[in-house]
Formats: structure tokens, C-alpha cells, sequence
């Protein structure tokens, strides 16, 4: 059943003056936002913007005629022959009163709201956290990853206000961007990861990236927590950051032996095609499955862990779900695929990366598995890399020999140097564009082959991943 998120008086409400326009006489029913057109379902609300290659507001007589959409724009970008049309609300600026629909449905829910943040993992682990808390209560999350200014904007408008927990991925790529989210967002709990170099060619230093995602704590509520990485070398910086900012409650989640964690990872066990982790909680042990190889999933449950110790939620309740939790699309998830006889396992890691360590993360699922043939990478440049790009690639050498790859396919220009470096060292096979290898790639393999697919999204790798399993990728990638 649909829930209306927005009628008349709340949109009035919430805009306030700068609303310009709003018939007094229509009932507005309104059950989601966007900003596309094309995500139009059933009773939208169109916020037509100014993008960098196209205005939404050209795309208002369209919506009207085709769609049972209301429309969001803004008064003086609208053309004269569809004023006063009951489907069209005007405004000032529609991404200021974006912005105003945001924070008011916020600051409408009594639950509590969760900020994600960190260098690696954010979309996974916001998906295992809403996965998590949705055993406890009405749960709500970004789709896909929504976690940039207008991300997070449509993901609070469609926020129902009796939401119990709203996880919000926060993302950025320079500095100022997570203050301007806090400021939107107004986490109750924080949660930072990680930091490490992805975005590294906005930056000129790691730390940076660190101050930069401590901006995450500006506009926090003052009576909630922190949820920090002990084993982050950034960890007592980000401390004294949330202090400065009044966030004085803050716990920790690591792997490393700490009497001052929280919750600490004891184990990490692989049994046929089992995975399990042991974690001690404040002093408790408790062992969790999981259905992916990779050991990211069982760190970053310990934010999770963290919280629900402090909240007081049952473990129990959750641990179905954390064993049926599957890695989100092209984020180095399992996938198998079948042609010509041969049977195929794929790590998808299609979707990005930013830096070495989704690599490194890929190739240790890889060590762990056997299918019983060959194994092959298909790395492509990190292309946010910067003038790091180089060295990114080099850092894999020792760990693509340490997982035993036979075969090394590089795509790209930085990407190069590691193909050279490896060619004496395992076969290696090297091209400019993505688009080469799809012709080439089921010839290539053989039956039970192992493949990793991993490059930064503009490499496009998931041409090659739609050739091996014969379905579109999803179209976010």
C-alpha cells in the first residue's frame, strides 16, 4: 500500500515563503520526489532543476500530458501558458525548496537518524544496517548510492515520518560537501568507517580526506554518538574532532586487541561454503553468519553491533537477516555464469573503484576461493586517482601474486605500468578500452574459471560483465 508523503498543507508547510504558487482547491497526493523524469511512478512530485547538460523545466508539458505527476518548478523559468495549472506548484528555487522538503520531513521523525560515512564500504554497509535495523522497526535508507548533495535530498523527501531508523549514506569529494550534508541530514549517530585515498585527486593529502569526512560531525544532534574505526590511523583525530564539535559519547569497533572497543572481530572462519565471524560485545561473545566471502561485510557489522548494544536491541533478531544479506550488485558479489559448457564464477566489482584497497579486498575473496581452474583478474585504471594513479596500480602487484592469478587483463592508460611490471611474472594481456575485450573474453575462458572484474566506473568493465552472464548490468552502474 502506498503512503502519501506530501500533500497540500504539508508541502506549504515545509516551503513556506518561498512558495509562490499552490492551488488551494487540489488535492495533493503525493507518495514519492524526484528530479528525473524518468523515475516518475504513479503519484510523483517532479522537482524540475538545472543540471549540467539539461533543464528539468523542459520537461514539464511532458510530464503533464504523460504522467499523473505534480511538478515542482521554479516561477520565473516557467513559460507563461501553464501558469496557474493546478499540477504545477512554483516556486522561488526549486533546490532551495528541495532543500526546506528535506529538512522538514527530518525533522518530522521521532526515530532515529543514522549518518554513513567513510573512504570504502559506505553503500554496502548502509545496506546492512537498514537490513539490520528494519528487525526492530520501520526502516529507511538512500537507494542505490544516493549519497551526494541532490542524493541525499530526494532520500529525505521521501522519508515517511513514521520511520524508526533512517540510515543516510553520506559521500563527498572535497572539502566543505560533508558539512553541507550535516548541515541537511542532522545525523542522531555518526558513523565513520574509514579513511583512505579514494578521491585521492581532490585531495592533496590523506589527512585532508580525514578532516574533510570529520565535517560529518558539525551539525550532528548533540545528545547522540559516534561510532569510529579504532584501527584507523585516524582514529584519535577523529576523536578530538567530535569533541570539538560537542560529540563527547563515542564508541569503537575494530579487529585490533583494544579494551576500549565496543565490539572487536575475534575471528573470521571460512567452512566449505560457510562464513562466520565471532565478535566480543561489551564483554559478550556472539557469532554471526554470513553469505558473502567477504570479511568487509563482517567489519563493518560491528558498526552495527555498536549501535544496537547501546540501543539495547536483541542480536537474536537479527542474525537471519545477517546471514541472508548479499553484497549490493558490483561490489565484489559472487555471481555465476554459464555458456558454450563452461561454467563461470564472477567476483563483480563492476560498480567503482577509488582507490587500491576495493581491489585488495576483491583479491583476498579470491585467494579464499577454489573453483578448480584458473584464476584471472580484469583490472582497469582508478581514474580518481589523480596523479597517484601510477603508484595505485603498482600497490596490487604483490597481492594479485599472493591470490595465485594466472591471468592479468588490463584496461586503460595508468594501468599500463602494472601490466609491464607482471608480464614476466604471470600472463598478462593489455588494452586501451573495454570494449576489446568483450569479443574476446568467452573465448578466452575456460570451464571453472575464476574471473574478478574491477576499474573505476568510467572504464565500463560492465560491458564485459553483461557478455559472460547475458543479462544488463543495472543501469546505476
Amino acid at each position: 500500500m502506498s503512503v502519501i508523503l506530501w500533500n497540500r498543507d504539508r508541502l506549504k508547510s515545509a516551503i513556506g515563503d518561498d512558495l509562490i504558487f499552490i492551488d488551494d482547491n487540489y488535492d495533493y497526493q503525493i507518495e514519492n520526489v524526484v528530479f528525473d523524469n524518468r523515475k516518475i511512478i504513479g503519484n510523483s512530485l517532479f522537482v524540475a532543476k538545472k543540471g549540467e547538460n539539461n533543464d528539468g523545466h523542459n520537461f514539464i508539458s511532458d510530464v503533464i500530458k504523460k504522467t499523473n505527476a505534480i511538478c515542482l518548478a521554479n516561477a520565473s523559468n516557467f513559460k507563461d501558458n501553464h501558469n496557474n495549472n493546478s499540477r504545477v506548484v512554483l516556486v522561488k528555487d526549486t533546490v532551495k525548496a528541495m532543500e526546506k522538503m528535506a529538512k522538514f520531513a527530518r525533522d518530522d521523525i521521532e526515530g532515529k537518524v543514522v549518518g554513513v560515512t567513510g573512504s570504502l564500504g559506505k553503500t554496502t554497509t548502509k545496506e546492512l544496517l537498514y537490513t539490520c535495523f528494519s528487525n526492530y522497526g520501520k526502516s529507511f535508507c538512500n537507494i542505490q548510492s544516493f549519497n551526494n548533495y541532490f542524493g541525499v535530498l530526494t532520500t529525505l523527501c521521501n522519508l515517511p515520518n513514521d520511520t524508526k531508523f533512517a540510515v543516510i549514506e553520506m559521500g563527498m569529494s572535497a572539502t566543505g560537501e560533508m558539512e553541507e550534508l550535516s548541515r541537511i541530514v542532522r545525523p542522531d549517530i555518526t558513523i565513520i568507517l574509514n579513511i583512505a585515498m579514494a578521491h585521492i585527486g581532490f585531495f592533496e593529502k590523506e589527512e585532508f580526506i580525514a578532516s574533510a569526512k570529520s565535517e560529518i560531525f558539525i551539525h550532528q544532534k548533540k545528545n547522540g554518538f559516534a561510532i569510529l574505526n579504532r584501527d584507523s590511523k585516524y582514529f584519535n583525530f577523529l576523536s578530538d574532532r567530535a569533541k570539538k564539535n560537542n560529540i563527547n559519547t563515542i564508541y569503537s569497533f575494530g579487529e585490533e586487541l583494544s579494551a576500549n572497543n565496543l565490539v572487536q572481530m575475534l575471528d573470521y572462519t571460512i567452512r566449505d561454503d560457510q562464513y562466520f565471524a565471532k565478535y566480543k560485545i561489551n564483554n559478550k561473545e556472539e557469532t554471526f553468519e554470513f553469505q558473502s566471502p567477504d570479511k568487509n561485510i563482517a567489519r563493518n557489522l560491528m558498526t552495527f553491533l555498536c549501535i544496537a548494544n547501546v540501543l539495547g536491541l536483541d542480536f537474536e533478531k537479527c542474525k537471519n537477516s545477517v546471514k541472508e544479506f548479499g553484497v549490493p550488485r558490483g561490489r565484489n558479489n559472487i555471481e555465476k555464469a554459464s555458456f558454450d559448457g563452461k561454467n563461470i564464477t564472477i567476483i563483480n566489482g563492476t560498480y567503482n573503484a577509488v582507490n587500491p584497497i576495493a581491489f585488495i579486498s576483491g583479491l583476498e575473496v579470491m585467494k579464499k576461493l577454489d573453483t578448480g581452474n584458473r584464476k584471472i583478474a580484469v583490472f582497469g585504471d582508478i581514474r580518481e586517482a589523480g596523479d597517484k594513479s601510477e603508484e595505485f596500480m603498482l600497490s596490487l602487484e604483490k597481492y594479485i601474486l599472493d591470490a595465485k592469478v594466472g591471468i592479468l587483463i588490463g584496461i586503460g592508460e595508468h594501468i599500463k605500468v602494472l601490466c609491464d611490471s607482471m608480464k614476466d611474472k604471470i600472463q598478462v594481456m593489455y588494452f586501451t578500452d573495454s570494449t576489446q575485450v568483450v569479443p574476446l573474453i568467452k573465448n578466452l575462458l575456460q570451464n571453472n574459471d575464476l574471473i574478478f572484474i574491477k576499474a573505476s566506473k568510467g572504464i565500463k568493465t560492465w560491458k564485459i560483465l553483461d557478455e559472460l552472464t547475458g543479462y544488463p548490468t543495472d543501469i546505476y552502474i
